[in-house]
């Protein structure tokens, strides 16, 4: 009867938050929430197109791309928070480290 209670229960999950939580590398769940919230803002707040997650090894850390309009450019986005500092070199970290083919993360725009 358990085994039911657990399925139903992933039943009601949304299928990015199971994906995120099982195939992403996030070891920590808060990470794995933080970046699932990020996700839902971009596609049901915001309503970015292709929105895709990534996980980055070398940096351990997942990112998300999307197109913010249907006509404009993929662009990444950090699921950092909003307390979080980030500096100059971990930018520059970030820059060199988080690549998608069709998304150039040479500048600073």
């Amino acid at each position: 009867m358990a085994d039911k209670s657990k399925l139903l229960q992933v039943q009601k999950e949304h299928i990015v938050k199971i994906t995120i939580n099982t195939n992403s590398g996030l070891e920590s769940k808060q990470e794995a929430t933080q970046c699932y919230t990020v996700y839902l803002d971009l596609c049901e707040v915001r309503g970015w197109w292709n929105v895709q997650i990534h996980y980055c090894k070398k940096l351990e850390m997942a990112f998300i791309s999307g197109h913010p309009t249907r006509h404009e450019p993929r662009e990444i986005v950090l699921p950092l928070q909003s307390c979080q500092t980030v500096s100059l070199e971990m930018i520059q970290t970030y820059q060199q480290n988080i690549k998608i083919d069709d998304c150039n993360t040479n500048r600073l725009a």
